[in-house]
């Protein structure tokens, strides 16, 4: 009988030690999807948030949690802003930067992304002639010389 104990003791405490501690999402939906280029974990339905630890583990509940590296942060161009006026315009359109800038260019596309216009700023100010343009809607780009995007606008031409 001693034996038979001494066996299940020592069976349980092997069993005990066996566990491994897996990274799990518990939600109502989600998945995951791999190819030779990228990896996409996603989930649908976590609305606690927890958090929980211990010197060695730390438990989050409710937002899915992927190892995340930061390459790259573009700090936005505050100090430089363009207004465009009329908008909506039958005619013509003026571009004003509040600084006097080198090497910026507009750029006019339409919404299926065909370049219509493209030119470089050599002023502060700027005309743009839009009345041979047909009715509909365009975007501006006011770009800068290392090809940042300072403002970009959607242009409603009218008849």
């Amino acid at each position: 009988m001693k034996k038979v104990l001494l066996f299940l003791y020592l069976f349980s405490l092997w069993k005990i030690n066996a566990q491994s501690i897996n990274q799990q999402v518990i939600s109502s939906g989600g998945g995951s999807g791999s190819n030779l280029n990228a990896l996409i974990d996603w989930t649908i339905g976590e609305p606690v948030i927890n958090s929980l630890s211990n010197n060695m583990n730390q438990l989050t509940q409710g937002f899915h949690q992927t190892m995340l590296t930061v390459t790259a942060v573009q700090e936005p161009n505050d100090f430089v802003n363009a207004i465009v006026f009329p908008n909506p315009t039958s005619g013509n359109i003026q571009i004003i930067l509040n600084k006097n800038l080198f090497d910026v260019s507009i750029q006019l596309m339409d919404l299926q992304g065909k370049v219509i216009l493209q030119k470089n700023m050599k002023a502060q100010s700027e005309i743009l002639k839009l009345e041979d343009l047909a009715t509909g809607t365009y975007i501006l780009s006011v770009i800068a010389k290392d090809n940042h995007l300072i403002k970009q606008f959607k242009i409603n031409k009218t008849n």
